[in-house]
């Protein structure tokens, strides 16, 4: 399979880089273009999982479980590395059966929810080594007032620290990097990966 190029940026290699020089224990961002988000996201899970044999915890607040799982079928991505909180769901007003991987979040999403059930699925990622990946801290925004997106990017960052993850990946739109309020995030990451 092709790498996928955004612009002039080859993703592909430029994520082996930067995700294959970190062993352990890191907060990266990923900055990217908005209409790219879904290719970048599904590429950065693929060079987690099947090049360096992570295992992980996706969020997920843009795109329904069912839908990422046809769409990690097609790229030839291993799903039962991947466990699931789809918060995206309930949004778009589909309900899904909880399994052993996903767990759904109610539509009054609210960051309570989304911290107990990161907290319920990570002793199911399985493996050395684990990540959790947010497919987008700016869509979370949509959802959640400023304080509370910063409350729940700090947990993560907190949660990583006291915990065997080894890496902890969040998704922000590029149009945003210069706002404040991401700086904020920025400011307890040890990685900025922008795609232009």
């Amino acid at each position: 399979m092709s790498d996928l190029h955004v612009g002039e940026t080859n993703v592909t290699e430029l994520l082996k880089e930067e995700l294959g020089r970190r062993e352990e224990n890191y907060v990266a961002i990923l900055q990217v273009p908005e209409e790219k988000y879904l290719q970048v996201n599904l590429e950065t899970i693929k060079t987690l999982v099947e090049e360096f044999g992570y295992s992980g915890l996706y969020i997920t607040i843009q795109r329904p479980h069912t839908n990422l799982m046809k769409l990690f079928r097609k790229q030839g991505i291993n799903a039962d590395k991947v466990c699931f909180i789809d918060a995206a769901s309930s949004a778009a007003e589909e309900t899904g059966e909880e399994t052993e991987n996903c767990t759904y979040v109610p539509k009054e999403l609210n960051i309570n929810d989304l911290t107990r059930a990161t907290y319920r699925m990570l002793p199911d990622i399985k493996g050395e080594k684990k990540f959790l990946f947010l497919d987008s801290i700016t869509t979370l925004m949509l959802y959640q007032p400023l304080s509370e997106t910063l409350r729940f990017a700090e947990f993560l960052t907190r949660t990583l620290r006291k915990t065997d993850l080894s890496a902890i990946i969040m998704n922000v739109g590029s149009e945003f990097s210069k706002e404040n309020f991401i700086k904020d995030i920025v400011f307890q990451c040890d990685e900025i990966i922008e795609i232009r």
